[in-house]
């Protein structure tokens, strides 16, 4: 018998089962043909440097990360941004992504604004972005990234 791994039909499966020798026999057939997809799934597919390039897109979706030339580096990139999510530091990371550059102010480090309710956490970006085509994928990526008792208000000079 072999030993159960993670992940594997053999650790699945109740103690009891796999003792009988039959069952025990099929959960290590299972795992040995299962075993080659089960790596190129969680292993290649997942990763952004190693996923063929038709998945790009998909993985993309998942990001919140523009398309181009850099999408593999991009997807890799946001997901490292997701652990400064909703930090003055990943709201930056968002906009760097997207090839810009941003001034944040909130409601931590200014006075509030007249147009804020007292009391209210806010954040205003101010995006410069070398492609305007992208000012509503970011405005959604910065929205979404932003705490949701947070108000975000992205603004393009």
């Amino acid at each position: 018998m072999s030993s159960a791994q993670p992940g594997s039909v053999r650790f699945e499966m109740p103690d009891t089962v796999v003792a009988d020798p039959a069952a025990g026999l099929l959960a290590d057939t299972v795992d040995e043909l299962l075993a080659p997809l089960w790596d190129m799934v969680t292993g290649s597919l997942l990763d952004p440097l190693g996923a063929p390039v038709p998945l790009l897109p998909w993985l993309a979706a998942f990001s919140a990360v523009p398309d181009g030339s850099r999408l593999r580096h991009a997807i890799a990139g946001a997901i490292q941004l997701h652990r400064r999510r909703g930090t003055v530091a990943g709201l930056h990371g968002i906009v760097a992504l997207y090839g810009g550059t941003a001034e944040i102010t909130d409601s931590g480090t200014e006075p509030e604004p007249p147009s804020e309710p007292a009391g209210q956490p806010w954040v205003r970006i101010t995006v410069t972005l070398p492609d305007p085509e992208l000012r509503e994928p970011l405005r959604y990526a910065l929205e979404s990234a932003t705490p949701v008792h947070v108000r975000c208000e992205v603004v393009y000079p």
